[in-house]
């Protein structure tokens, strides 16, 4: 069934820190791994991007996949793809794994690829009744693509007059239906039904998927010197000026900013921060999950609290993320403060144990709503 390619994975440490350097081999593939197709490292080192050139794996004239790591701390999590989610590494019956940890020089163990998602996962479609794909290629006049949306509507939307509050939440894929997932989904739908269920607010709620290989420049505010980026305004504009007037033009919503919310993770963490902050006449909520803070300094660069549009910010982060995940939110809470920020504009939960990854978002979430909705 494997290609057998190279059988060592070698840690080495070169002085200090600064100058150490990871190699990773490539130990099996599949069979049906196809020769042309480039192998690419995914990870919390490079805000997981599915196909990253500067981490791709090399391949010589015998088939050997090698990638070479520099100045990378430990420990770190990581998924090996084919270039996007949908061809992630599976086991091998083809469903998802949890992500490879290398805690240390003690836990390294060879890497073998036991499938590829797209030949083997049998689709396992998760979306509630209350959940439908809006549009597949939805028009973004502002970057002149397109994109697949979805919405979640309460049980009570068909047999009642009611209008609702609306939240916009980046990286669709991921949200309710686990056959478009990358690492699981958040079960927003069937939580939603939960909490609607237990009395909690209800509320629209309108998924955007991630543009694949524009997911980084669609996504940050700023440009960053490795990793590029810098378009999250024309995506916020499509989202501010195109795409919410259709959904309060079609849907009964209650289209004012103190029932219109924002909410993601990661970079969609980062660019709902900004959101909040560019457009504070649109958005008076913001779900900001384990944000990308380091990805540029300007985004401390904030404005001062205005009373007439008071805001609520939902700060939320594991203590086992990188990137001093949680040291750079509290800089920002520390920025907020002397910018006139008062204490019930925003909330921090730092959970513990938690990684930088779908199922932290996924048990969160519902704790995220209820302070934002309340």
């Amino acid at each position: 069934m494997y290609k057998y390619i190279y059988t060592v994975l070698i840690l080495i440490f070169i002085g200090f820190k600064s100058n150490s350097q990871i190699i990773l081999h490539i130990s099996e593939v599949p069979n049906d791994t196809p020769e042309t197709d480039t192998l690419y490292l995914s990870s919390d080192i490079n805000d997981w991007n599915e196909n990253d050139i500067n981490y791709a794996f090399s391949k010589d004239i015998n088939g050997n996949y090698k990638l070479i790591l520099s100045d990378i701390g430990l420990p770190f999590e990581f998924k090996i793809t084919r270039g996007g989610w949908n061809n992630v590494e599976t086991d091998i019956n083809g469903n998802r794994t949890e992500n490879r940890v290398i805690n240390s020089i003690d836990s390294i163990s060879e890497i073998v690829i036991l499938g590829w998602h797209d030949h083997l996962y049998k689709e396992e479609n998760t979306l509630s009744k209350n959940v439908k794909i809006l549009d597949s290629s939805f028009y973004m006049p502002q970057l002149d693509r397109t994109r697949r949306i979805w919405i979640y509507l309460p049980e009570s939307y068909s047999d009642s007059e009611k209008s609702y509050p609306v939240i916009y939440m980046h990286d669709g894929q991921n949200l309710f239906n686990n056959s478009t997932s990358f690492a699981g989904e958040w079960n927003v739908d069937e939580t939603m039904d939960s909490l609607i269920t237990a009395g909690n607010k209800e509320a629209i709620i309108i998924g955007i998927d991630n543009g694949g290989e524009y997911r980084i420049d669609e996504l940050t505010p700023f440009s960053n010197n490795e990793y590029g980026g810098g378009n999250g305004s024309k995506y916020l504009e499509f989202i501010v000026k195109t795409l919410k007037p259709y959904i309060d033009n079609n849907y009964r919503t209650l289209s004012d900013r103190n029932n219109t919310a924002i909410m993601g993770s990661s970079l969609g963490g980062l660019i709902s921060f900004y959101a909040i902050l560019k457009y504070k006449k649109v958005f008076s909520k913001a779900g900001v999950m384990s944000p990308s803070f380091w990805f540029s300094n300007n985004i401390y660069f904030i404005p001062g609290y205005r009373d007439n549009y008071p805001m609520k910010i939902y700060f939320e982060a594991g203590d086992r993320e990188r990137d001093n995940m949680v040291l750079n939110i509290e800089k920002m809470i520390s920025k907020m403060k002397k910018m006139n920020f008062p204490d019930n504009s925003y909330k921090l939960k730092v959970v513990k144990g938690a990684k930088h990854n779908e199922k932290q978002w996924r048990s969160e979430f519902a704790d995220a709503y209820i302070w934002l909705m309340e």
